[in-house]
């Protein structure tokens, strides 16, 4: 078809030139408006160009949170060294990249990082909100809810960063993180945080090469360390649980299903009536390669207290200690134990039947 047959047959009076009496535009003209037309459809993948945002005291945004709200998702917000104020709010899909956890610090009251899209993102793809954070360390959270640290309902990645010395002031609400959506940690150790480290309510996390130290101290909550519910799922990858405390499950108390993969829990206290120094389970978990040992109980299972199913590869209990039965483990479930040998617990080993 030649350009005038186009022109014509899409009504364009331009080019109708002398058959309507109207002057005949020349190609040069058509061309330009071609080629403007080609302008117009470009990719959405170059016409919506991801961008890198910086922020530092001499930047155009001086606060993480002003380039938040002038960013587009998929940017990528770049932080400087030093101490920065929160609490802030994500709502789209972004990269924080810090330079390093101890370099970069975020700090403030309320939730540090409550991200609060649980749904779609108007972006181009429409996809739930997904934040990547890298190299930052958040602390001095302060929140009358939950998650002191971060507060989440998307979809978080940790990557070289660190969750401490958060709290709230709600009993075991998370004061490191609250999670309902997905949060993976890589490299990202959740320490010193008040009222529990880490509470998972129906969402899926997983920690690798993550550990969850000296959490808790919490008088009448349950999971230190962390707390696993609603059918939450929480796998946990040469992440050990170790030094935390509550009134119950001092390093993991879970009703939903939790995988521990060469992670050991070690040290932990339960110092209320509930039970399970190291973990009070009436959900699943499974240990594999994951030594429970020198946890202690106020009441039962110094070392696991369990009414669900538990079971055990190659993953010793011993040196555990309980004030009244199961020094090792308290059982009114299912307990397998494959190669794990209960050992050296007081005042004894399992309760109320031998392992």
């Amino acid at each position: 078809m030649t350009l005038w047959q186009l022109a014509t047959r899409k009504g364009d009076a331009r080019l109708r030139g002398p058959r309507d009496g109207l002057p005949m535009v020349g190609l040069t003209g058509l061309m330009i408006a071609v080629t403007s037309a080609a302008l117009v459809l470009v990719g959405p993948s170059q016409a919506w160009a991801r961008t890198t945002i910086k922020v530092c005291p001499t930047c155009t945004y001086t606060t993480i949170q002003g380039a938040i709200s002038g960013a587009t998702p998929g940017d990528t917000i770049q932080i400087a060294s030093g101490t920065y104020t929160g609490p802030l709010s994500i709502n789209e899909s972004l990269t924080l990249l810090g330079a390093g956890q101890g370099q970069t610090t975020i700090t403030g009251s309320g939730p540090v990082y409550p991200i609060t899209g649980s749904g779609p993102v108007v972006t181009i793809t429409g996809s739930a909100v997904s934040v990547t954070i890298t190299g930052v360390t958040i602390t001095g959270g302060e929140s009358s809810g939950y998650g002191g640290g971060i507060y989440n309902t998307g979809t978080v990645t940790l990557n070289n960063s660190a969750v401490s010395g958060n709290s709230t002031s709600a009993y075991g609400a998370g004061g490191g993180i609250y999670n309902d959506g997905t949060v993976t940690l890589n490299n990202s150790p959740v320490s010193s945080n008040g009222q529990g480290g880490i509470v998972n309510e129906g969402g899926k996390m997983t920690l690798n090469n993550t550990p969850v130290h000296g959490n808790g101290t919490c008088g009448h909550c349950v999971g230190g360390g962390i707390n696993n519910y609603d059918g939450g799922m929480v796998t946990l990858n040469k992440s050990p649980v170790s030094d935390n405390g509550a009134y119950g499950g001092g390093g993991i108390n879970n009703s939903g299903t939790v995988t521990l993969n060469s992670s050991a829990v070690s040290g932990n206290g339960a110092y209320g009536g509930v039970g399970g120094g190291g973990i009070n389970n009436s959900g699943t978990v499974t240990l594999n390669n994951s030594p429970v040992s020198g946890n202690t109980a106020a009441n039962e299972g110094g070392g696991i207290n369990n009414s669900g199913t538990v079971t055990l590869n190659k993953s010793p209990v011993s040196g555990n200690t309980a004030s009244s039965e199961g020094g090792g483990i308290n059982n009114a479930g299912t307990v397998t134990l494959n190669k794990s040998p209960v050992s050296g617990n007081t005042p004894d080993q399992c309760s109320p039947v031998l392992c």
